[in-house]
């Protein structure tokens, strides 16, 4: 398969859908991310909206993020230990 041709972003209320579940943990990250274009946007964002849905474990997801190249990782890591469940 080629590059994807044609892409719809979804609807303000599908973003980050399992993510939103949890506002103390979305609220901490939407202070980190100042504009809702950075937090939809953002991989940590992603992924941790894919750990809520049960696809991995919090230990592996702050493994992959110190492996993230250009990114600031530990600042990254504290954040999610910050984060209220």
């Amino acid at each position: 398969m080629g590059p994807l041709a044609h892409f719809t972003l979804a609807e303000e209320r599908h973003q980050k859908y399992y993510l939103k579940r949890y506002s103390n943990a979305t609220q901490k990250l939407r202070d980190y991310f100042l504009t809702e274009e950075a937090f939809n946007k953002a991989t940590l964002v992603a992924r941790l909206n894919s750990f809520v849905k049960g696809y991995g474990t919090l230990s592996a997801l702050k493994q992959e993020i110190k492996q993230w190249p250009g990114k600031d990782t530990e600042k990254l890591v504290s954040l999610v230990n910050q984060l209220k469940w």
